[in-house]
């Protein structure tokens, strides 16, 4: 895994993660960093995972049984972007997305 932030601690259970970083296009720009933590149990159960490549992780996803635990929604005042932070439960195995919606996003416009 690349670095778990004290954030991503604080609302995370305690145990490995694996960690997948993209960015989601349309019309061929940039609109949405995301980042997203996966328990190491729910990615043994689930590998097609690892083969998601640039595929946004909602159309795995929302295909499963889950459990939405948590979101938080923030504005940064100074570059007026949104982000957004959902924590899943899968078969009660975390699994966290991140998204930082970019300048050129529908959501920001």
């Amino acid at each position: 895994i690349k670095k778990i932030y004290q954030n991503e601690i604080e609302v995370l259970p305690d145990t490995q993660y694996w960690c997948r970083e993209v960015v989601l296009y349309g019309d061929d720009i940039p609109w949405v960093a995301a980042r997203t933590l996966i328990s190491i149990p729910l990615l043994n159960d689930y590998q097609e995972l690892l083969q998601l490549g640039n595929m946004p992780i909602g159309e795995w996803l929302f295909k499963q049984k889950l459990e939405r635990q948590k979101m938080q929604w923030s504005l940064d005042k100074n570059t007026q972007r949104y982000a957004r932070r959902s924590l899943f439960l899968i078969q009660q195995m975390p699994l966290l997305i991140t998204e930082l919606f970019l300048e050129n996003s529908p959501i920001t416009r």
